[in-house]
């Protein structure tokens, strides 16, 4: 998945003034074997999951997935 740029909402009050509403885009989460074992990484996780979608990487994986891209080139 790649990033996406999320724009803020713009909603018109009753005073005809454009204000920004509050927008919670998709969040990435990076956890190490550490976290994920004492279970802090699953408790982040579960709270942002309630208010959008969260794409959840173990940093572990992402630099092995590095070293074998540079290896390739």
């Amino acid at each position: 998945m790649s990033p996406t740029a999320v724009l803020p909402q713009l909603s018109n009050e009753s005073n005809g003034q454009a204000t920004m509403s509050s927008v919670k885009g998709p969040a990435l989460t990076i956890g190490t074997l550490s976290t994920a074992q004492d279970g802090k990484y699953q408790s982040l996780v579960s709270e942002l999951g309630t208010t959008r979608r969260v794409d959840r990487q173990l940093l572990e994986r992402l630099v092995d997935e590095g070293t074998i891209l540079l290896m390739l080139q």
